[in-house]
């Protein structure tokens, strides 16, 4: 087969209609030849330098869509930290809303009950006064023999309970004469109250009745006899 330079070697030949040599052939050819040379190196050249500029434009598209999806991860990261600082803050303000919410029940049901307690107490504290004369008072301390039997109760009514039943020449220690004619006194270690104010006015260095005492006794023959 024959080569593409032997092929234009023809091509000449024939348009000059056969009078041209093999030499002169090649001299009218090579200049086309060398034409033909630079036009394919400047095209493979193009062709190149075009490969190169696709890979190099692929490369920095690769790059721009790394760092692109990096910055879309980072931005979501960073979203999600600042959405979920927004809820936990938020969490927090609610939870110490409700912690000062429970304080403020809890205190309200503690003066409630303090204030409950307190009416239970006066309800339990007989109301007695401690209003007493002169000549009453001066018995405060002193040891007095009972004149009858007197029942020595819990509290200064006649609806509390018996402690004992103290007979007539019963000795005891009066603390403190109340009105209405109750005294607390204390017997063999134990305190009381009795109601036996009469008899200790009648004591008085007067020799008249106070005032501030009941000529009702509580005597423990009044509670046989009911």
């Amino acid at each position: 087969m024959k080569t593409d330079l032997e092929k234009s070697k023809d091509n000449v030949r024939e348009r000059s209609g056969g009078f041209l040599s093999d030499s002169s052939a090649e001299e009218v050819i090579t200049p086309r030849k060398r034409e033909s040379d630079t036009q394919r190196k400047r095209t493979e050249r193009n062709r190149t330098a075009a490969a190169r500029n696709k890979q190099d434009r692929d490369r920095k598209i690769l790059i721009i869509g790394a760092v692109s999806i990096l910055l879309v991860v980072i931005l979501i990261f960073s979203a999600g930290k600042s959405w979920q600082r927004r809820v936990d803050k938020k969490e927090i303000t609610r939870l110490n809303q409700s912690n000062a919410d429970l304080q403020t029940q809890i205190q309200d049901l503690q003066k409630s009950n303090s204030d409950l307690q307190a009416t239970i107490s006066s309800l339990k504290t007989p109301q007695t006064t401690t209003t007493t004369s002169s000549a009453d008072s001066s018995a405060n301390g002193t040891t007095h023999v009972l004149q009858t039997g007197y029942n020595f109760r819990a509290e200064a009514n006649t609806d509390s309970d018996i402690v004992m039943e103290l007979e007539e020449g019963t000795s005891v220690t009066i603390i403190k004469v109340l009105s209405d004619g109750w005294v607390q006194a204390e017997y063999e270690g134990e305190t009381g109250y009795l109601k036996c104010g009469d008899e200790l006015s009648s004591k008085s260095s007067s020799g008249t009745a106070s005032g501030s005492t009941s000529s009702e006794e509580d005597t423990s023959e009044e509670d046989e006899e009911a």
